[in-house]
């Protein structure tokens, strides 16, 4: 996906994340793709998007989550309101 012509191109991610009481859902645009016979996760530097609903606890959610890479690790935060 490429938004801004001449632009880095961009990866939409589907996020679900599972917890004990629940899961929350956020979809989000970070920069970088795979390429050919890469099977770590793409060279995203971050990423910021809405989180768009969950169940259980987090039913209704709204809010942001932010996620940071360094090397292999992924680090997420979430603000997140829930009804």
């Amino acid at each position: 996906m490429n938004g801004v012509p001449g632009g880095a191109p961009q990866t939409s991610i589907q996020w679900i994340f599972l917890f004990e009481d629940g899961e929350i859902y956020s979809n989000t645009i970070g920069g970088g793709t795979k390429t050919a016979g890469e099977t770590s996760h793409p060279s995203l530097s971050g990423f910021r998007g809405p989180v768009s609903g969950g169940t259980g606890v987090f039913k209704g959610a709204s809010g942001v989550l932010v996620g940071v890479i360094e090397g292999q690790t992924i680090t997420f935060t979430f603000d997140v309101h829930c009804d």
